[in-house]
């Protein structure tokens, strides 16, 4: 009935024109066993999960997002500040970690050594030379989950940010002050969170707003900007919690079309182990498995052949032998929904027998075949 697998709506409709015994709970078992189905599950359609806010640090420039990205031909590595939104671009000559390692140690001798610095998994920073560098400047390097760049969300924003400034803007030095100088959500601006006072730019200013000044608490307006961010995100695209994975469960990776097991969860939110088919274990997001359960194997996928299991006669092929018996006992859903390839579902039962067969009724009513049916093989 689920050849095909059309979803839980043609499943009724082909359900109701085929089974002519309705059990109590039917569609409950239908919306149970495409649920599971692990071909439905590999093609289902991505659910967002809900937005998890990065927490506000609780010092300017004490974490870290760190980035690379191509604009025009070169290659240029951002790094923004979680706590004033303060960001700084530096072009590199090469695409090597040597490269990214002396940018940064540039930035740590003016702004100084932060405590976390947040990245994705790109070869640069995943070298046994940047690790070292971490070790040596006494900073903790955090990676975001492969093919996740929403993990690394506030490095990925600030790209946006001065990728527009790039387009838009012949100088871009003017511009990285205009955006410095321009205040956040929150009423202060970059250069007032990081440094405490006001930049001097081309529009006139006071000269007594350029003295340094204490910016107030800001935890209260962030905490409410990262709430109305994550209201906003959940309700436009309708995120729903994806149920947590054990070691053992099997899933489906999306981006590498094929099954795996999970090994164990990470340290990190919605991260997890899996160990593939192909012998490789990589870490993933929650978004990016796809949980199979125990299922059969989607068409098309090599199965391994089974070995013969050395047991009596089934449950199915008992009830399938043609007996004396005056209540058989009923069909569950899955028996009438799943049937054994092994096992046929109609069984032949010689002419003989068959001929002028007598049943009886509840009422004891005896019921002969009628004489016009005597050359027929009644099944």
């Amino acid at each position: 009935i689920h050849r095909g697998h059309r979803g839980v709506s043609k499943f009724r409709v082909r359900v109701r024109t085929s089974v002519w015994w309705r059990w109590p709970g039917m569609y409950k078992a239908i919306e149970e066993l495409v649920r599971k189905c692990v071909t439905c599950s590999i093609h289902r359609p991505e659910i967002k999960e809900p937005l998890m806010p990065s927490s506000l640090p609780e010092r300017p420039w004490q974490r870290l997002g760190s980035d690379l990205f191509q604009f025009q031909g070169d290659t240029y590595l951002i790094m923004v500040d979680y706590y004033s939104r303060w960001i700084e671009i530096k072009k590199l000559v090469s695409q090597t970690s040597e490269s990214i390692i002396f940018a940064m140690k540039e930035l740590f001798s003016q702004h100084g050594v932060p405590e976390i610095v947040m990245s994705d998994n790109g070869p640069q920073y995943s070298a046994s030379q940047f690790k070292e560098f971490a070790a040596a400047y006494g900073f903790i390097h955090v990676t975001s989950s492969p093919n996740y760049p929403q993990a690394n969300g506030e490095a990925e924003r600030a790209v946006r940010t001065i990728k527009s400034l790039l387009r838009k803007n012949e100088d871009i030095y003017l511009a990285l002050l205009t955006y410095r100088a321009s205040p956040l959500h929150n009423g202060y601006s970059p250069s007032e969170l990081l440094m405490g006072r006001k930049l001097r730019t081309q529009l006139p200013i006071l000269p007594d707003k350029l003295n340094p000044t204490v910016p107030e608490s800001i935890g209260d307006k962030e905490d409410h900007y990262r709430q109305k961010q994550e209201l906003n995100f959940n309700k436009r695209h309708k995120t729903q919690e994806l149920p947590s994975l054990q070691p053992g469960d099997k899933v489906w990776l999306r981006d590498q079309k094929r099954h795996g097991h999970v090994v164990e969860k990470t340290q990190h939110p919605r991260s997890y182990l899996v160990r593939t088919s192909a012998g490789t274990t990589v870490r993933r997001n929650r978004s990016a498995i796809v949980h199979t359960g125990k299922g059969q194997l989607p068409d098309g996928e090599p199965r391994k052949p089974s070995t013969p299991k050395k047991t009596v006669t089934s449950e199915y092929e008992q009830r399938q032998t043609p007996t004396a018996v005056r209540n058989p006992p009923q069909s569950t859903p899955a028996d009438l929904m799943q049937v054994p390839q092994s096992t046929p579902v109609v069984v032949p039962t010689p002419q003989s027998t068959l001929q002028g067969i007598t049943r009886s009724t509840r009422s004891r009513a005896a019921i002969q075949q009628p004489s016009r049916f005597r050359d027929y093989i009644m099944e």
